[in-house]
């Protein structure tokens, strides 16, 4: 199969393509439009994808969708701050999912996909001013020095939503 992974804003023709596919981040600035949007794509002759979905892991991130990483300085390829102070919330991020994947079933979407399983250039860390994975849409922690309790051969460690998208899916799996 043959497609492009569009923003849900670009005039593609789909008529070439096998089925569309969309990257689909939702944000204060779309969440009016956000539903009936995806409604609109879902409705047309072919199947439609969701390339990429997904948000960060601090308060608030959710009003951003595809620019929570936004909150991180660079030195190159290296993050080395945050532009503020961001309250880690696992929780959000979960919820996000939660709402989007209501939305996608609601509006009779085939396939969606998160975007990030790792995000291994924005680490984890307890001390706040270095904890970067608050900018990551990574399901998991990175663990930079170390391995995790729940997969200990693994350097991440779970978080909710890791959890939320596993609790949603057990019974599809069984099928």
């Amino acid at each position: 199969p043959v497609t492009y992974a569009a923003l849900p804003s670009e005039p593609v023709n789909w008529e070439p393509f096998d089925f569309s596919a969309v990257d689909a981040y939702n944000s204060a600035e779309v969440a009016h439009l956000y539903a009936d949007s995806i409604k609109k794509l879902a409705g047309s002759n072919k199947p439609l994808v969701i390339s990429e979905f997904g948000c960060t892991t601090f308060k608030g991130a959710t009003d951003l969708g595809a620019r929570g990483m936004f909150i991180v300085e660079w030195d190159g390829a290296q993050a080395v701050g945050l532009k503020g102070s961001y309250e880690r919330d696992e929780s959000e991020q979960s919820q996000y999912f939660n709402n989007s994947v209501d939305i996608f079933e609601e509006s009779g979407v085939d396939t969606a996909f998160w975007c990030t399983f790792a995000s291994h250039n924005l680490p984890y860390d307890e001390d706040p001013d270095r904890d970067f994975d608050r900018a990551s849409y990574g399901i998991v922690r990175v663990l930079p020095e170390t391995c995790g309790m729940t997969y200990p051969d693994m350097p991440w460690e779970p978080k909710e939503v890791f959890h939320t998208i596993a609790a949603r899916y057990k019974d599809a799996m069984k099928s």
